[in-house]
């Protein structure tokens, strides 16, 4: 017995033969099939399918492609939808395509996380694309903790690390793709690594590959660290003039975020 387990039933050049398709399917000792969720036009029909057909199977998910078109998505629609739906055994197609490059890095990354925070609370498997993006497919939620590291090194670099400083951070992960349920374990995870690192590079390494939209919400959040002290001390503003090199910067990019977020804290 044969299982199919990623097909695309719901495509137009299919869907309309799909009975033929079913009995081709079975003569060939294909007994089961698993069609695979691209948009959430495609899950439409993808009920539809597996509902009238017993042998097939479906999923949930929006392809990492249509992510522009997607950007409302959230883990808790996801799960709304699926709706106990006893024939939809998996979650994606999800990912990351950094070939095609049809949806913005940032915006496929922020799909990603909430399909897999959907998938965990669902207890269902993640149906995972990736195209030139394997490293950060992988370590899509090690991105989080490093960020995460790197501003509370420089929240503790004038040794006072104030609640402020932990709103501006969790606000920061918020808007890289964190959830809010996951925000503390992703904070408590990060301390730890900053506190056993002796050297920013272990951070930064991770970082200085994303996107610029990516690389400048982080530069905002470490000038509005630095500032929300009203001032920047030596230490300060010396990591902020390594961060320039590590994290492959233009140095009028830099300057022009720092006096953006230093006239929003001093007016």
């Amino acid at each position: 017995m044969i299982i199919d387990s990623h097909c695309h039933l719901d495509f137009p050049e299919l869907y309309d033969q799909l009975d033929q398709i079913i009995e081709r399917a079975d003569l060939n000792n294909v007994k089961h099939l698993m069609t695979i969720s691209t948009t959430l036009d495609s899950f439409k029909k993808i009920e539809l399918i597996v509902k009238k057909y017993k042998n097939i199977y479906g999923t949930l998910g929006i392809h990492p492609h249509e992510s522009k078109n997607f950007t409302y998505i959230s883990s808790q629609e996801i799960k709304n939808l699926y709706n106990n739906n006893k024939k939809i055994i998996g979650i994606g197609e999800t990912g990351l395509d950094f070939y095609y490059k049809n949806s913005e890095k940032s915006l496929q990354k922020k799909l990603f996380i909430e399909h897999i925070d959907a998938a965990i609370d669902l207890d269902l498997p993640v149906i995972v694309h990736t195209r030139n993006a394997e490293k950060d497919t992988i370590d899509i939620n090690d991105f989080l903790s490093k960020v995460a590291s790197l501003l509370i090194h420089a929240a503790k670099i004038d040794q006072d690390y104030t609640n402020d400083e932990k709103e501006i951070i969790k606000k920061t992960l918020i808007k890289l793709g964190a959830k809010n349920s996951n925000i503390d374990k992703i904070i408590s995870d990060a301390t730890i690594n900053e506190e056993n690192s002796n050297q920013i590079l272990n951070f930064t390494k991770k970082i200085k590959n994303t996107s610029e939209l990516d690389k400048i919400k982080i530069i905002e959040a470490l000038w509005e660290i630095i500032y929300s002290s009203k001032d920047a001390d030596i230490y300060e503003t010396n990591l902020m003039q390594r961060l320039t090199g590590l994290l492959y910067i233009d140095h009028k990019i830099m300057g022009d975020i720092k006096e953006k977020i230093k006239k929003k804290f001093l007016k």
